[in-house]
């Protein structure tokens, strides 16, 4: 038997979160799935997979789309996989003539992917907005250290606490983060 996966919800200090209840409602159906994951520290496989795995295959089957360029504009031949989110769920046709989006990302990198994975949901949601009438929200999952340790990942992997610091001071200068951090608590 696994330890059921505790979130903390941290919201940006300069998020602009819709009202709307189709957003609303997206989100707690994904905390629901997170919060009803149990992670088996003695397993084999590496912990941010007992996480990807189920949440991509909840993911399809709730509308949710995989791995999206933040821009489709990428000519061939360039790689792209620092330039995709892990998910994205699209919402068009909201009662108040806005199209939603909201962007999902696991932050399970080494931490010397912090700037990357920060840079990548601040493009995709200013790529996005761009359009009229278009608003999206950035949710990135990341772990505490505390629980880093008890699930036994990789002490390379980037925690909260440096994802804060590099958003919130490091890298405040140069955009304006509406990151919303869900912390994976033991």
């Amino acid at each position: 038997m696994g330890t059921a996966v505790k979130i903390e919800i941290r919201e940006a200090q300069k998020a602009r979160n819709s009202d709307c209840e189709p957003v609303r409602r997206s989100k707690i159906e994904l905390e629901s799935f997170l919060t009803a994951l149990e992670l088996d520290r003695e397993a084999d496989s590496a912990t941010s997979n007992k996480i990807k795995i189920p949440l991509f295959a909840w993911a399809e089957k709730n509308e949710w789309k995989r791995n999206r360029l933040v821009n489709p504009g990428i000519p061939s031949g360039i790689p792209t996989s620092i330039y995709k989110v892990n998910l994205l769920k699209d919402l068009p046709d909201c009662v108040c003539r806005k199209h939603h989006r909201i962007y999902f990302h696991a932050f399970f990198d080494n931490r010397q992917a912090i700037g990357t994975n920060l840079l990548r949901l601040t493009v995709a949601k200013n790529y996005f907005e761009n359009g009229k009438d278009k608003e999206a929200e950035l949710i990135a999952l990341v772990i505490d250290s505390k629980s880093k340790e008890y699930f036994g990942w990789d002490k390379s992997v980037g925690d909260i606490v440096e994802y804060e610091y590099a958003s919130n001071s490091i890298y405040d200068f140069a955009f304006n983060s509406e990151i919303n951090f869900w912390v994976i608590r033991s």
